[in-house]
């Protein structure tokens, strides 16, 4: 399989990837390209995956059907524990140079073994530390459906603290907020819109 990559990607295009957590840590997580536009859930266990500022949003959507792509609520933490993040990435990158490694896909509920002699980090620590914390402001979810009536009615949804974009049948909203409660609020009140709506 392709190798891994734990870089900063536009949130816009979160939904374009298959998104894995490696078997050393529970602390970042790595991507490669998806292989279709399926985001039917076969893994039981999937919700243990999700952010809990999302779980009552995603399991509502679930129970009427209507399919999500790979999220984020955001993120706040201090420039120490990204460098911690960092460190554990190092060791993750001499693992999969030298024995490789599995990550575990949430959604498939499937494990890939990666092992890439080249393989490097993307970016240098100080780098990591201050795109990470500007980057993880932002939170970002992906809701699609095949039934006409409910596309329409998803694409229709508006809120003030989220961005709304659309690639095809997918319709992404991206908040962005300064302190965790604040995005704990906004996901609030749009799970509330979401409920309200369907």
């Amino acid at each position: 399989m392709a190798s891994v990559n734990p870089g900063f990607i536009s949130h816009e295009f979160f939904h374009r990837y298959t998104w894995l957590l490696p078997e050393t840590h529970d602390k970042w997580y790595y991507y490669i390209p998806r292989e279709n536009k399926n985001f039917q859930i076969s893994y039981q266990n999937f919700n243990k995956s999700v952010d809990k500022e999302l779980k009552e949003l995603v399991e509502y959507l679930q129970s009427k059907n209507i399919a999500t792509t790979p999220s984020c609520a955001g993120h706040f933490h201090k420039p120490s524990e990204y460098y911690k993040v960092y460190k554990l990435l190092q060791e993750d990158e001499e693992k999969i140079k030298e024995e490789g490694m599995f990550f575990f896909d949430y959604e498939k509920g499937k494990y890939y073994f990666v092992r890439d002699e080249e393989y490097k980090l993307p970016f240098k620590p100080d780098e990591f530390i201050v795109e990470g914390i500007e980057y993880q402001k932002k939170g970002v979810i992906g809701i699609t459906s095949k039934d006409e009536k409910l596309l329409a009615k998803i694409k229709d949804l508006k809120h003030d603290k989220f961005k709304k974009t659309i690639d095809g049948d997918i319709v992404i909203f991206i908040t962005k907020a300064e302190n965790e409660k604040q995005n704990k609020s906004n996901w609030k009140s749009f799970t509330d819109l979401v409920k309200y709506s369907f």
